[in-house]
């Protein structure tokens, strides 16, 4: 039992490091998750929204991780998971509606990985047989 609860810390400290990185890039160097993304800010004000919203959502998903290691309480995982499963979701949307871009797979695969991660260190961390319990 116990090595089921580290094996979800793990893997929640992985999800919270991946988290943290993106959002401090996106925070302090927002060109770089641009250009990463392919996003193009074509005013100040878009690049002022880039940095705001790409680094609130990989901050928010972060803290959100941290919390949840040093409460002890897995149900916070939930958020992050919501984040990163809809940004998946929403993703094969745009997919299904403009056609799929170039790079297409990268974040996807991140999206729901890191869904998965985070579904799976709840399971294992909070003992319960179904993800959602």
């Amino acid at each position: 039992m116990k090595l089921k609860k580290l094996i979800g810390q793990v893997l929640t400290a992985i999800a919270m490091f991946i988290s943290a990185a993106l959002g401090l890039v996106a925070l302090f160097v927002p060109a770089k998750i641009s250009e990463a993304l392919g996003v193009v800010a074509a005013t100040d004000l878009g690049a002022n929204t880039l940095r705001a919203d790409f680094a609130s959502f990989f901050l928010v998903s972060a803290l959100l991780c941290a919390a949840s290691l040093m409460r002890g309480k897995p149900n916070l995982l939930l958020v992050p998971c919501l984040l990163f499963g809809l940004a998946g979701v929403f993703r094969l949307f745009g997919a299904l509606m403009d056609g799929v871009p170039g790079g297409f797979a990268q974040p996807l695969i991140i999206e729901f990985g890191i869904t998965g991660m985070l579904l799976l260190a709840r399971a294992l961390r909070s003992g319960r047989s179904g993800l959602m319990r």
